[in-house]
């Protein structure tokens, strides 16, 4: 039973290997570790907490040291390895010398940087290696949220809190002070400004109380989440069910007794499915992309039951999320939507800031075309304990969206979205993460 709980968690870490909105996908490898198959010469081609095999194809053995008892060749013994930055498998003890973090090596000078990790880095005016760019294509090799420079440097782009919190909750946008950083975000011609490290770290809101049950909960989690709804109405086929597998980067702060639950969502990722989960052909589904996902303002939950020790078998519930997404509205948890009918789409807002109404997810396969909607969905989570390091639970959710616009007219149609009627289907699991 401990084997099966541990191969379970498995596969949700290692889909985490920082505490920001990176994701390291990839399909097993015969060794027993990850290998993300995208041709590379050197660490760095691969992005964070992947190494270059030997194979020269990027690849990850583990993210968290627990995981590096799997390549043993009995895993129940002592576990004499740990896991280095770029996901090796390494003695306890030892260094990865291969492995840096380009964006926290100190310099003073480009040959150190071009010694270190090649010609297209130099050593950038905060005093750390920097990659040289021409477009902001070139930063992607470092990571999401990286752009370029006026100055053909990458750099951490922003013009609100919200771009830097998918680097970890320990980052602000650094924004002349009395900036407004969301309205800035929406201005015809915003500030633009690099996102810097808190001083003193994570943000917990100044409430923390060790000697409160709460207190051990605080930290920040990789949350994934699953809601499962039918959608009726939609073209070529009258109904479809569809899990939005969700990836959700969690703060969870103590409030005196309480617990607030800060939610920034990293990618969300719609799948289709036949109810007896029997193979079929899937003729059309809709992408998320990551303008939309990264225009998601954090969300708050709050506890609503006396916050339990934090041990295997405590529960806890939460108070419901309202939530509207490309609308602005009076009343969020009971004003109408706009629609696609509605006179001048009144209340419609361009949350993801792309110039078309509400937000903009694109439709793939026989049907190809960009949709506007705006949506309002609500949750309550369900907490269990797994042990101090794993929550799960089932989900309680609605959601109702609306059609506003889409880049082919005979595309705008209207749905109903209800609860998928098997309630295991939503659920989400949480893992503790580095600060």
């Amino acid at each position: 039973m401990m084997m099966q709980r541990r191969v379970l968690w498995l596969a949700l870490g290692i889909l985490w290997a920082v505490s920001g909105c990176s994701r390291l996908d990839g399909m097993a490898a015969g060794d027993g570790g990850i290998a993300a198959g995208q041709p590379c010469v050197a660490d760095l081609d691969c992005g964070s907490g992947r190494y270059c095999g030997e194979d020269k194809v990027c690849a990850l053995d583990c993210v968290t040291r627990k995981d590096c008892a799997f390549l043993l060749e009995d895993p129940s013994q002592s576990n004499t390895m740990d896991c280095s930055p770029c996901g090796r498998c390494i003695e306890e003890g030892a260094i990865d010398d291969s492995c840096v973090v380009v964006t926290e090596v100190e310099c003073t000078g480009n040959e150190e940087c071009r010694q270190a990790f090649g010609e297209k880095y130099v050593c950038g005016p905060g005093g750390s290696c920097v990659r040289t760019c021409k477009q902001d294509l070139h930063c992607k090799e470092v990571g999401r949220g990286w752009y370029c420079s006026d100055d053909q440097l990458c750099f951490r782009r922003c013009t609100h809190d919200l771009d830097c919190i998918l680097h970890g909750w320990h980052w602000f946008c650094d924004l002349p002070p009395g900036t407004d950083g969301d309205a800035n975000a929406y201005a015809e011609d915003p500030v633009v400004s690099e996102c810097a490290k808190r001083e003193d770290g994570v943000n917990w809101g100044g409430k923390a109380d060790p000697s409160k049950p709460a207190h051990a909960w605080q930290g920040v989690w990789g949350m994934m989440l699953n809601t499962a709804v039918r959608t009726i109405g939609l073209p070529l086929i009258n109904q479809q069910d569809t899990v939005s597998n969700q990836y959700i980067l969690m703060k969870l702060a103590q409030d005196g007794e309480d617990l607030v639950f800060n939610l920034k969502w990293c990618s969300i990722d719609l799948k289709n499915f036949k109810e007896d989960d029997s193979p079929f052909d899937d003729v059309a589904w809709i992408i998320t992309p990551d303008l939309y996902v990264d225009h998601i303002f954090i969300q708050d939950l709050r506890s609503v039951v006396a916050v339990p020790a934090l041990q295997a078998g405590a529960t806890l519930r939460t108070d419901k999320l309202v939530e509207v997404r490309g609308a602005k509205l009076m009343n969020p948890e009971t004003d109408e939507l706009p629609n696609w009918d509605t006179p001048n789409l009144e209340g419609q807002w361009d949350q993801d800031n792309d110039g078309h109404p509400g937000m903009t997810n694109f439709m793939s396969g026989v049907i190809t075309a960009e949709i506007y909607n705006a949506q309002r969905w609500t949750l309550i989570m369900n907490v269990n304990a797994v042990d101090d390091e794993h929550i799960q639970g089932l989900v309680e959710h609605t959601s109702k969206q609306n059609v506003l616009g889409a880049s082919d007219p005979s595309y705008v149609y209207d749905t109903t979205s209800i609860p998928h009627k098997q309630a295991d289907r939503s659920f989400f699991k949480a893992v503790r993460m580095a600060d």
